[in-house]
């Protein structure tokens, strides 16, 4: 047999004769014909033997092993057993009551040479009865594509075992504890995961593999003691191992593991099952005798009352400080500060209080930062010296109001450790212009800094080592649903004056005024509104437009006219997208970050004039055309729904780089 690129599949099996077939069945009917079926039998009493045996004989690749006696009981065995006499370049383990995709194998090696990756992570579906019947039952929303490690650490996305496919380099097979008959995939792969480098990944994220959906399969065991004791044993093994290998990481995510873990301690307290508890005690003391108080305190307390408050204080989050703001620019739904309403942590929203006006006045001019209010002096104060409490603090127009906070890195502010935070939201000839202060050291002071656009980042660079994401700004995609449907004019509409280019705007409404009967609805400031007075077909709106007013001539128009020129996130952006009215943008600064080449929404070169015009017409004559455009950008706009954006924040914000 041809060795290069070869693959492995090796299957566990205790007692699943009655289903072993379709699982084998799948594995021979690959596409992909290179590859080896080693079965490992962990002392199976029916004829699971007798079933592989008569598929060895009409199939050579196939294989039976019987689990060595000086290997424990156990799948982890099986699969350690499996991958010691496998032969393969590449490893599938797969469960004995799954089912391959038929090309699941060709797919998943094509991806690994073509990408140059170690591991290929796919979906799963579950069936009953017959593969396909639950078309929509996936066994995980996302696949954990950034940030690998911390996604399966932090429950946020889960694999399936069979859908992986390892180049053997990548394996530590030791990571498959044979201690657990439970949890181990979990285990297995978080602890392989942070020990691959995340560009090792790659990822397809249809399913390839079938999960039975039966009541014998080990998974869904429902001994709830014996399946929570291994659950929470898997949760002490992987604490242990990150004290011992690197304290950072545990320290990080201690707090999240307890925290998942009290289903599973609270059930066995109330069981009188403690062996597992007291291990995970132990882990606790290890890392803080003063937690691992709180923590026996509140198991008696939860075992006597039956009330876990004081077993959840141990691994409680940090509040989160917030020093925010309302724009009048903003409407009700609009604006970086309604990701506050989307948290799932405890906040503390700074509020100021009086200080006399001429003090407040020279501590705001001290800053030199434009747009800098009175009233953030005072909340910027007002966490600053809250000087005995450990914070996190978000900033959430650091462009803004982030000035003061910096003293929070010296004596006596810094007496507790605090992680300071900040977003900002200008392109970069705009920060360059508004934050004349001593870059080096204000900016130099941030831990961690959100950017609204990855062009802001060389910026940042210059000043600062902290750690820096692009993380989009978000928008409420349900919002759309509180207004009636209505009939699209043959109008545009112009929105905003932030970084517009006005006189590409100009240009674009003469030529197109010359081929068509078009009205032009401009909502603007009026010194900048002004500039259009010239069109007898503009209606010019610069003062009182509700929010009800603007989501209705988003809906009425046949496109939003937006020229640029520069550009990270905007408001306008992502409220055409809900609002159904396409986008007519020019490509500058973060513009294809939001609205990438594979949305289907076109983005225009600054110069193509001729092509924005076709366009507008194609839109004003084509309903279909306008529609589809519609369609493109209400899906893309999903992906910038304030509950994700918000929970990548959280995740940033709390939890170190790895």
């Amino acid at each position: 047999m041809n060795r290069t690129n070869q693959i492995s599949v090796i299957v566990p099996t205790y007692n699943r004769a009655h289903i072993l077939s379709e699982t084998l069945n799948s594995v021979l009917a690959q596409t992909y014909s290179n590859l080896e079926c080693i079965v490992v039998d962990d002392g199976s009493t029916d004829n699971t033997e007798e079933i592989v045996n008569s598929f060895s004989l009409k199939d050579k690749r196939v294989k039976f092993y019987k689990r060595p006696g000086n290997y424990p009981k156990g799948a982890n065995a099986c699969r350690q057993y499996g991958y010691k006499i496998s032969s393969g370049r590449y490893i599938n383990w797969l469960d004995s009551d799954d089912v391959f995709a038929l090309d699941k194998l060709e797919l998943q090696i094509e991806k690994l040479l073509k990408d140059k990756g170690k591991v290929c992570v796919a979906n799963g579906e579950f069936f009953n009865t017959t593969i396909g019947d639950s078309p929509n039952d996936l066994w995980a929303k996302n696949l954990g594509e950034k940030n690998t490690s911390q996604s399966l650490i932090l429950q946020k996305t889960r694999w399936a075992t069979g859908a992986l496919l390892w180049d053997k380099s990548a394996v530590s097979v030791e990571f498959w504890d044979t201690e657990l008959q439970g949890g181990q995939e979990w285990l297995f792969h978080i602890l392989s995961a942070i020990n691959i480098k995340q560009e090792d990944f790659v990822f397809i994220r249809e399913p390839l593999l079938y999960i039975r959906n039966s009541n014998d399969s080990i998974t869904r065991d429902n001994v709830l003691v014996f399946r929570y004791n291994n659950y929470l044993n898997a949760r002490v093994l992987l604490l242990n191992y990150l004290f011992e290998e690197d304290k950072r990481t545990f320290n990080t995510y201690f707090k999240a593991i307890g925290m998942y873990s009290l289903k599973y301690i609270k059930y066995l307290i109330k069981s009188g099952s403690y062996l597992i508890v007291l291990k995970f005690l132990k882990i606790i003391f290890t890392a803080s005798f003063i937690k691992s108080i709180k923590f026996s305190f509140g198991a008696l307390v939860f075992k006597a009352i039956n009330k876990d408050y004081f077993l959840k204080q141990t691994f409680k989050k940090q509040r989160l400080y917030v020093l925010s703001k309302e724009w009048a620019r903003h409407g009700k739904n609009s604006g970086y500060q309604r990701i506050i309403n989307y948290f799932k942590i405890p906040l503390v929203v700074s509020k100021g209080f009086r200080l006399p006006y001429k003090l407040v006045q020279l501590l705001k001019n001290k800053t030199n930062i434009l747009n800098y209010r009175g009233e953030t002096v005072v909340k910027e104060l007002v966490i600053l010296f809250n000087i005995f409490r450990s914070k996190k603090i978000h900033v959430l127009y650091g462009d803004m109001d982030y000035y003061f906070l910096h003293y929070i890195k010296k004596f006596p502010f810094n007496i507790r450790k605090n992680t300071l935070v900040a977003t900002f939201h200008h392109p970069t000839y705009e920060l360059e212009r508004r934050l004349n202060y001593n870059k080096e050291k204000v900016l130099g002071a941030l831990d961690k800094i959100i950017v609204m656009g990855p062009n802001q980042t060389p910026f940042f660079k210059l000043y600062t080592n902290a750690e820096i994401r692009f993380i989009p700004h978000g928008i409420n995609t349900n919002q759309e649903n509180d207004f009636k449907p209505v009939v699209r004019q043959n109008q545009i509409l112009l929105v905003g004056t932030s970084h517009r280019d006005h006189k590409r705007n100009i240009e674009i409404m003469e030529k197109l005024s010359q081929k068509a009967t078009i009205t032009f609805v401009i909502i603007m400031f009026e010194e900048y509104a002004n500039q259009y007075a010239q069109f007898n077909n503009a209606i010019l709106l610069t003062h009182n437009v509700s929010d009800k007013d603007l989501y209705y001539y988003y809906k009425t128009s046949k496109g939003l006219l937006m020229s640029l020129k520069d550009c990270t996130a905007s408001n306008a952006i992502l409220e055409a997208m809900v609002y159904k009215c396409p986008l007519i943008i020019n490509d500058v600064g973060a513009v294809k970050d939001y609205i990438p080449e594979s949305s289907g929404v076109p983005v225009f070169s600054t110069d193509n004039i001729k092509g924005t015009l076709e366009y507008i017409e194609k839109l004003i004559k084509d309903e279909e055309y306008l529609n589809k455009i519609v369609f493109n950008q209400k899906s893309l706009v999903e992906k910038y729904n304030w509950n994700i954006i918000a929970e990548e924040t959280e995740d940033f914000i709390y939890w170190n780089k790895n």
